[in-house]
């Protein structure tokens, strides 16, 4: 576990550019930028399928240049070894996760710029960037035109 850890420390999310952890800020970016949001909720040093959904698809170039053009990415962490992150952030996640009612990790929400559900990603999906952003697209393209 702790060379996962390492590992997902030296490559992860955190590092990776187009992310944030504040999903207040992003619902108003994704507003002023007629955006969706990807509220992705993860278990960074805990959750061997998190690591893994990172280091596969959310940290990779090529999902990031296909999801920044229509959404916002947040990244709700809950990791075990909480100085990780500050504790804000903790507490500002545990409340997301339990206002999203999610039971398991990863876990990702598309979200409308108003920040209600559209729809979820529930767990790790197969098949690299493309079939991450093809299951997004989907709930994408069955949310009323005001949520996108």
């Amino acid at each position: 576990m702790l060379l996962i850890a390492v590992l997902f420390g030296a490559t992860g999310l955190f590092g990776a550019t187009g992310w944030t952890d504040d999903f207040a800020a992003a619902k108003a970016k994704a507003g002023k930028e007629g955006k969706c949001v990807l509220l992705a909720f993860s278990g960074s040093d805990w959750c061997h399928w998190c690591v893994k959904l990172d280091s596969e698809v959310y940290s990779k170039p090529e999902f990031l240049g296909l999801a920044t053009n229509n959404y916002v990415l947040v990244l709700a962490d809950l990791p075990q070894n909480k100085s990780k992150i500050s504790p804000a952030t903790y507490a500002r996640n545990r409340e997301l996760a339990g206002k999203f009612k999610v039971r398991g990790f990863p876990c990702g929400i598309v979200c409308g710029a108003d920040g209600t559900e559209l729809g979820r990603i529930g767990g790790y999906v197969k098949g690299g960037p493309k079939a991450y952003f093809g299951e997004m697209e989907k709930i994408r393209a069955k949310a009323p035109a005001a949520a996108k």
